[in-house]
């Protein structure tokens, strides 16, 4: 008897949306994924971190993500304003800033000035949802180099 596959609702959006052949969805968390991505030697123009809101958790995403990250490419953490995810951004922002450069999310807006001050609000205070890095170059923090605290 054959198996009766489900499609799920994420792979009827892509179908319609013609992206099915653009995506790759891996159904595990995402520190094992990005780990898989990394020993095959992926390679990605833009990573869009969104998953667990735990310390650890985001600096496993990040500490792939970069291995996996072109250079010229994106890195993209979502929820940036929560606590826990805003350390692994000072960690970056503080530690690597020779590897990212942050990007201003007003870059990506329209001309609308209410929105652009509410973004550049939020980025002064901190609380910006979204923070957005350019991967400047690949390579490791010096071993020389201190870490500044973060």
């Amino acid at each position: 008897m054959a198996e009766k596959r489900v499609r799920r609702r994420w792979q009827i959006q892509l179908e319609d949306a013609g992206l099915d052949g653009y995506v790759d969805v891996g159904e595990s968390l995402s520190s094992y994924e990005l780990a898989r991505l990394a020993e095959a030697e992926e390679r990605f123009g833009l990573i869009y971190v969104d998953g667990s809101h735990r310390f650890e958790d985001v600096f496993i995403d990040f500490y792939f993500a970069r291995a996996i990250l072109e250079p010229g490419g994106y890195l993209l953490f979502d929820d940036s304003s929560d606590s826990e995810v805003a350390k692994v951004i000072r960690f970056v922002q503080r530690n690597l800033q020779e590897h990212f450069q942050q990007i201003s999310v007003r870059h990506y807006r329209d001309g609308d000035c209410v929105a652009t001050a509410t973004l550049w609000l939020a980025e002064n205070l901190q609380r910006s949802q979204l923070t957005i890095f350019r991967k400047l170059q690949d390579g490791e923090r010096h071993g020389a180099q201190r870490m500044r605290s973060f």
